[in-house]
C-alpha cells in the first residue's frame, strides 16, 4: 500500500457507494496489468488505497465507513465526519 505493488493504478471504476462498493472494486481489479515486479519501482497507486480499505473491512467485519466511525471518529469526538457528500 506503499506506491510499489507493480499494478496499473489508474483504475476509476465506479462501483456505487453500497457497503458492497469496496468489495466489487477489489474483485474487478483482478484484470489489471501488473506493470513492475512488487517493489521494484515507485508509482503513485490510487488503487492501493481501495485495498487497505477492503482489508480493514475484512478484519473488522464491518463496511469501510462504519470501522472509520468505531475506530478513529468516535474515539476522537468527531460528530461530523462522512465519507460521502453532505446532505
Amino acid at each position: 500500500m506503499t506506491h510499489i505493488e507493480g499494478w496499473e493504478g489508474d483504475f476509476f471504476h465506479g462501483t456505487g457507494s453500497g457497503d458492497d462498493a469496496l468489495a466489487q472494486y477489489v474483485a474487478d481489479m483482478g484484470g489489471q496489468e501488473q506493470v513492475a515486479p512488487l517493489g521494484a519501482v515507485w508509482s503513485y497507486n490510487n488503487s492501493g488505497f481501495c485495498v487497505a480499505g477492503r482489508i480493514i473491512e475484512l478484519v473488522t467485519e464491518q463496511s469501510y465507513e462504519a470501522a472509520l466511525k468505531d475506530l478513529v471518529w468516535e474515539p476522537l469526538g468527531l460528530e461530523r465526519c462522512f465519507l460521502g457528500a453532505a446532505t
